[in-house]
């Protein structure tokens, strides 16, 4: 490139970003600040939109077997450390934040506009763009494609769609910003991802079904509102600015990073999904409201999930993690599920309302539960097979159930003390333990608290059931055996109250029988 051209683009450059910074200067109320920060094998921040800060460069990687020990990188925002590991398991990178100085400063340059608008300023007038940069939809196969659009576009208002690239290296060159999506997939021959000069796309970054990706190098980028990676099964490294502004929702799926920590000051996400990531160990985020999902599941076994500043969520599913915290959530709007998961106790003290199902379910670990602030549970309440957990006292506060009551396992004792009101059926299954039924079918104040029409309750070998009115009126009580079958692996339930009864009507039917077959003859 001739040096009149790289004046030239310099100045440009430089023009571009003094309009953005005026446009992000003008005067708005406070707004959450969102930051993603993405690790070694999944460590990405999602941070409010300061991309306008110089120089502000995220990384996520693994270190080659060639590096040494340990790696820094120093930017005005961040530093990211490498930690050396055999080339056989992936290493985690941390990102540190800076210093409080540099974080207060680069704040103030730049207010994020919220994250449902979709399109924030540019500073760029549109009108000028070139006509083969304004089309809607630019499909890319091969490089000849890509040189062309990165040669004649700094700015694509509208989407990119990579399908079937047939080339190692995706190099987006000298776009800057993408308005619409950028969509890479299909590509089994892509090995790396990168753009040196990409800072922003306006809605969906994609990549799906990469499965040679290894890198994904944009140190510049910093705004998009979709985040899905999905089937990338050995995507290692990751350079992102720290600051990824207006994130949504994030689904992060089949890959080979190993941690994600971020969203510092982040106030909202739509949806976190984090699934099947098999070397995933830690997830970090400071969110305070997850409006529609949080899911984790099927990651490593050694997964620790911290959500330190989380206070509300609508669905939340928790599986195969190794440590749970949430400290601060108070309300989650539809079903807490916490399933086969390996951790051992379990806090959230401020958790007060659950406004659809609790489950706790398969968690064969744990022994100690803290919910002591849980008031009312407006679905069913299912606590299953956690085999260390005997005794169930953890709801002391708990005053309603809106559905039906399921308890299963090695239960010895039950304790709900302030429990007024299940609107649900009951069913008590303690096995061969010592569980007193009677706190169930025998109520002290003659009324039972199950309203959904039957409780059975199953404790030493002896099944009871307690048939209630709408008003909690016994209506009808019955006591069954249940006696275990080891040649048929069941077991076989025996009422003896009506066995008796039983043999009679058989015996006499066959007494009618004989009287009518000899009275033919």
């Amino acid at each position: 490139m001739k040096l009149s051209h790289i004046v030239s683009l310099t100045f440009t450059t430089s023009q571009f970003c003094a309009a953005l910074l005026a446009s992000d200067q003008q005067p708005q109320g406070p707004q959450p600040v969102e930051q993603i920060a993405l690790l070694d094998s999944s460590f990405f921040k999602r941070d409010k939109e300061d991309r306008n800060s110089v120089n502000k460069s995220f990384q996520i990687k693994t270190t080659p077997k060639s590096s040494h020990s340990t790696t820094t990188k120093a930017t005005s925002t961040s530093i990211v450390k490498t930690d050396s590991s055999p080339s056989s398991s992936p290493v985690v990178i941390k990102d540190k934040e800076s210093s409080k100085s540099t974080q207060a400063s680069s704040t103030s340059t730049s207010s994020a506009p919220k994250a449902t608008k979709s399109t924030p300023k540019t500073g760029e007038d549109l009108s000028k763009l070139p006509e083969f940069c304004k089309k809607d939809y630019h499909y890319i196969q091969n490089a000849v494609q890509l040189n062309q659009l990165q040669s004649e576009c700094t700015v694509v208002n509208g989407n990119i769609y990579i399908l079937g690239y047939q080339e190692p290296v995706i190099d987006l060159g000298n776009i800057n910003r993408i308005l619409g999506d950028l969509i890479i997939e299909e590509s089994s021959k892509l090995l790396r991802v990168q753009g040196k000069n990409l800072n922003y796309i306006g809605h969906t970054f994609k990549l799906h079904d990469l499965t040679s990706l290894t890198e994904v190098d944009l140190p510049q980028l910093g705004h998009f509102k979709t985040l899905y990676w999905r089937v990338v099964p050995i995507l290692q490294t990751v350079y992102m600015e720290p600051k990824i502004s207006s994130v949504r929702s994030v689904l992060i799926s089949d890959t080979s990073l190993i941690a994600i920590e971020g969203f510092y000051g982040t106030e909202e996400l739509d949806s976190l999904n984090i699934n099947n990531n098999r070397y995933m160990d830690h997830i970090k985020t400071n969110v305070k409201r997850i409006t529609t999902q949080l899911s984790i599941s099927a990651n490593s076994e050694n997964l620790l999930l911290d959500m330190p500043e989380l206070e509300a969520a609508d669905n939340v599913t928790v599986r195969d993690a190794a440590s749970v915290s949430f400290p601060k959530l108070e309300y989650v709007n539809q079903s807490l599920e916490l399933i086969e998961n390996n951790f051992e106790t379990l806090q959230i003290p401020k958790l007060k309302r659950i406004g659809g199902t609790f489950g706790l379910i398969d968690n064969r670990n744990l022994e100690t539960v803290n919910l002591s602030s849980v008031s009312v549970v407006h679905g069913g309440l299912m606590i299953s097979n956690n085999t260390k957990l005997t005794t169930l006292d953890f709801l002391p506060e708990l005053q309603q159930v809106g559905g039906a009551i399921q308890f299963e396992g090695t239960i010895e004792d039950t304790s709900f003390p302030k429990l007024r009101l299940v609107k649900g059926s009951a069913k008590i299954d303690s096995g061969a333990g010592k569980l007193d039924c009677s706190k169930w079918t025998r109520p002290l104040s003659g009324n039972s608290i199950i309203r959904g029409g039957q409780l059975e309750c199953t404790s030493a070998g002896r099944r009871n059931t307690v048939s209630v009115s709408k008003d909690g009126i016994v209506l009808d009580r019955d006591s069954t055996e249940v006696i275990p079958n080891e040649s048929l692996g069941i077991s076989v339930i025996m009422n003896r109250s009506k066995l008796g009864k039983l043999v009679w009507s058989l015996g006499f039917g066959w007494m009618i029988f004989l009287l009518i077959f000899v009275t033919l003859q």
